[in-house]
């Protein structure tokens, strides 16, 4: 069974997704994730880690097996490209969350704008630096 260039494409970006998304896990299961400030982890029981390395295995065996079948290719993430697209996605949601977009959540007080807006703002233009620091490092 042959793909044609851009089912091919599309297979090897979700799979690319994929072991992304199983080396996060593998990462979580392996070492409790480090904690913020909004965000505590509760770790993974010790009776179910090995299922979940198991199974994480066969996937990556799946994986494999898909790679030589279809012929893909891996492909080579240039960091900053990986920061610049992360961070401009981040703006853009934090820009969501301005005193005058909450109002699609209900009433929101007029002083929100004075002590919320004032933040979300520096954070805004924090996360436009580190774009443009990764646009400039190519």
């Amino acid at each position: 069974m042959v793909l044609n260039d851009s089912q091919k494409r599309a297979l090897e970006v979700q799979l690319r997704n994929l072991e992304q998304v199983l080396f996060r896990v593998g990462h979580f299961i392996r070492e409790r994730p480090e904690e913020g400030l909004l965000t505590h982890y509760i770790p993974v029981p010790e009776t179910i880690r090995p299922h979940f390395e198991t199974l994480i295995e066969q996937m990556h065996e799946e994986i494999a097996l898909l790679v030589r079948q279809f012929e893909l290719q891996p492909k080579e993430l240039d960091s900053l490209s990986y920061i610049n697209a992360k961070m401009a996605l981040t703006w853009s949601s934090l820009n969501e969350v301005l005193s005058s977009k909450l109002k699609r959540y209900g009433e929101v007080d007029p002083a929100l704008s004075e002590s919320l807006d004032p933040c979300l703002d520096r954070l805004i233009a924090l996360a436009l630096q580190i774009t443009e620091i990764a646009r400039g490092g190519k």
